[in-house]
């Protein structure tokens, strides 16, 4: 039996408690006796700011993201072990930390390799994981895509001296890919590009009928989800279009006081994710929205959730990419050449023509990418068990 730690961030949102549920199953499925954890690492300034965020009051649900925190909360702690790691002792400790409780293989996952000035974004943090720890080392679709190239690049032959220890890597965005490149990981540490796990994500099987009638969900009407946390002009704008088209207009993830129905502080992942087979149409900012989108074959726009530096860091767009859908699907609307009436027209040409356009390309690519997620799952198997 071996003991297995993935090291990630136990957040209460839908997309982080599908990934790791998700990377908890697919490793837990190579032996079901092992014994896997997810390593949260806790810090606390994080915790707190997440604890003000779900004070935050709305109008028509008060306690909207209180509520949802507490779901999510629920869920996260029955959905997988938990082991927590307290990562305010500094780098080396942690990882001292980290070889006392002799996991036998560390895999870092999520979005934590970000290296810039933003004080957040320290280099090294835990994630990084020390060469002075001897575990075997896997980085499974980690990203750094808030990283600031000209910083990245100070910080090269620390990161190639890290990295240089990992028997494993799977990054998941361009930015990312980039940086190993740029340092030379790829010449000592076999790096692989695969997707996202949460495209493997299996949930426990609800009867959509039920989600319907649950939610008051009406099934004669066409369904638009309005995943969006954006402007309130543009999500006024939407909703005006849509309902002229005689659509429901359903959020099911952060509040949006525009939509018919809010129930993201209700659902469970699990829901979550069974929604979208029941989506005419989707608009979302979530990265994990557009995944379902994709893996669901949903016809929709994505749209970037804050600017980013540039479209390398732009996790959206480099998934976009993956699939060579990004200029058709993704809209940047704090773009100062950003058109509302535009951007309306956009979805409606793109609903109308996912069928007999876009839906085989992105069967296609789909095949391939979890043929290539499954590929880098056996390389992970056997490192485990060498």
């Amino acid at each position: 039996m071996e003991k297995i730690g993935i090291m990630t961030s136990i957040e209460t949102n839908h997309g982080s408690c599908v990934f790791n549920t998700s990377l908890y199953n697919l490793i837990k499925s190579f032996n079901p006796e092992n014994d896997v954890q997810l390593i949260d690492i806790i810090n606390s300034k994080s915790q707190f700011l997440e604890f003000l965020r779900s004070l935050k009051l709305h109008k028509k649900i008060p306690f909207y993201n209180f509520q949802r925190a507490l779901t999510l909360g629920r869920y996260n702690r029955s959905a997988t072990p938990i082991d927590l790691l307290n990562s305010l002792n500094g780098y080396e400790n942690t990882c001292e930390e980290l070889i006392s409780r002799e996991y036998s293989t560390l895999i870092v996952a999520k979005v934590v390799w970000d290296i810039s000035n933003n004080p957040k974004y320290k280099f090294p943090n835990a994630f990084w994981l020390s060469d002075k720890i001897h575990q075997k080392k896997i980085a499974y679709a980690v990203s750094g895509h808030r990283s600031d190239l000209e910083v990245f690049r100070k910080y090269k032959k620390k990161v190639l001296a890290i990295l240089s220890s990992y028997q494993l890597i799977g990054v998941r965005d361009n930015m990312t890919q980039t940086m190993m490149e740029e340092a030379g990981v790829n010449k000592v540490t076999p790096v692989y590009r695969i997707s996202d796990p949460a495209f493997f994500f299996e949930p426990i099987h609800i009867d959509p009928g039920s989600l319907l009638k649950r939610y008051k969900i009406s099934p004669d009407r066409p369904l638009l989800a309005l995943l969006y946390y954006g402007k309130d002009n543009i999500s006024g704008n939407i909703c005006e279009h849509y309902h002229r088209k005689g659509y429901q207009i359903i959020n099911f993830n952060m509040y949006n006081p525009y939509a018919d129905i809010n129930i993201g502080h209700l659902v469970s992942p699990d829901e979550w994710a069974t929604l979208f087979k029941l989506l005419s149409f989707c608009i979302t900012d979530r990265f994990h929205g557009s995944v379902f989108c994709l893996r669901e074959g949903i016809p929709f726009v994505a749209i970037e959730p804050f600017p980013p530096r540039t479209l390398l860091n732009s996790k959206i767009y480099s998934v976009l990419q993956d699939f060579g859908i990004e200029e058709l699907c993704y809209q940047n609307t704090y773009l100062p050449e950003f058109d509302p009436d535009r951007f309306i027209a956009v979805c409606d040409q793109l609903e109308s023509s996912w069928k007999s356009d876009l839906s085989g390309v992105i069967h296609s690519r789909l095949l391939v990418q979890n043929q290539n997620q499954r590929d880098f799952l056996e390389l992970v198997k056997k490192q485990i068990e060498t």
